[in-house]
C-alpha cells in the first residue's frame, strides 16, 4: 500500500469539516419519503483519521460529491412537462439514493455488497441518456412496458391459483401486446427502453470523439467493470471465489 503522504488524504476531509465544523455529514435523505413518520435518515460519517491511505480521502470525496448532487436537486425546479423530463427526474433521484446506499455499505465494511450496487447505477446513467436522445420513444415505450408487466404479472399471480381471482379488463389491446413483446421480451426481461446496456452504451460511445474521454468511458464499463459484476452477483466461479476471500471473517 501507497505510504500515507502528509497533509493529503487529510486534504478534502479537513475542509468538509470546516464548512460543517463536525465530523459527520448529515444524511442526504433528510426525512422518509412517504411523509409518514418523518424519522431522520442515518448520517454518513466522515471515515475515521487512522483509516488507511487513500481510503480515506476518496471516500470523502464521494460523500462530498453526494451532497452537491442532492444540493443540486434540493434547490432546482424540476419541470416535469413531458415523459422524457419525469423520467430523468426520477433516474436522478435513483441514482442519488442507490449512490448513498453505496457509500454506507461501504463505510459499514460490506465493499462487496456496496459493488453489487454500481450496476444499476450505471443502468439509472444509461437509461436518463437514452432519454434525453429519444424523447418520442420514451413517450411510447415507458407506458406501454409497465402496462406490459402488469399485464403478465397479472396472469401469473392468476394461474398461481393462490390469489383470489378478479374480473380485470384487458389492460394491453392485441395489437400493442405483440409490440411490447417484440420490444421487451415474452417475460418483459428487458428494459423498458428495448434495448439492451450494452446496446446503449455503444450508441453513446461511438457518438464521443475518441480523444475526449468519454468513449473510454463507455467502454471500460462495459468491456471491464461490467462483466466483473455480473460474476459477483451471481453464482460463479469468480462470485464465490470473492466471497471466500472477503466475506467468511465472522464477528467471535
Amino acid at each position: 500500500m501507497t505510504k500515507e503522504q502528509p497533509n493529503d488524504h487529510d486534504r478534502l476531509a479537513s475542509s468538509a469539516e470546516a464548512r460543517r465544523g463536525r465530523a459527520d455529514i448529515p444524511a442526504a435523505r433528510s426525512y422518509d419519503v412517504t411523509g409518514v413518520g418523518r424519522q431522520p435518515f442515518r448520517s454518513l460519517e466522515l471515515p475515521p483519521i487512522g483509516f488507511p491511505y487513500p481510503f480515506r480521502r476518496e471516500l470523502t470525496a464521494c460523500i462530498e460529491l453526494l451532497h452537491f448532487a442532492k444540493e443540486k436537486l434540493d434547490n432546482a425546479q424540476l419541470e416535469l412537462k413531458d415523459t422524457a423530463s419525469q423520467v430523468v427526474g426520477i433516474h436522478y433521484v435513483r441514482a442519488a439514493n442507490t449512490y448513498e446506499a453505496i457509500l454506507h455499505l461501504a463505510l459499514d465494511g460490506f465493499g462487496a455488497q456496496a459493488e453489487l450496487l454500481i450496476r444499476p447505477l450505471f443502468e439509472l446513467a444509461l437509461t436518463a441518456t437514452w432519454v434525453s436522445r429519444n424523447p418520442a420513444a420514451t413517450e411510447r415505450r415507458y407506458d406501454l412496458h409497465r402496462r406490459y408487466a402488469l399485464s403478465l404479472w397479472n396472469a401469473r399471480k392468476e394461474k398461481s391459483g393462490i390469489y383470489r381471482h378478479e374480473n380485470r379488463r384487458e389492460i394491453l389491446t392485441p395489437a400493442e401486446k405483440k409490440e411490447a413483446k417484440r420490444l421487451f421480451g415474452s417475460y418483459a426481461e428487458r428494459g423498458w427502453t428495448g434495448k439492451s446496456l450494452r446496446e446503449m452504451a455503444k450508441e453513446f460511445s461511438s457518438s464521443h470523439d475518441v480523444n475526449d474521454g468519454g468513449q473510454v468511458h463507455w467502454q471500460a464499463y462495459m468491456d471491464v467493470v461490467h462483466p466483473l459484476i455480473n460474476w459477483a452477483m451471481h453464482s460463479t466461479g469468480v462470485g464465490d471465489l470473492r466471497v471466500a476471500a472477503q466475506e467468511t471473517t465472522w464477528p467471535s
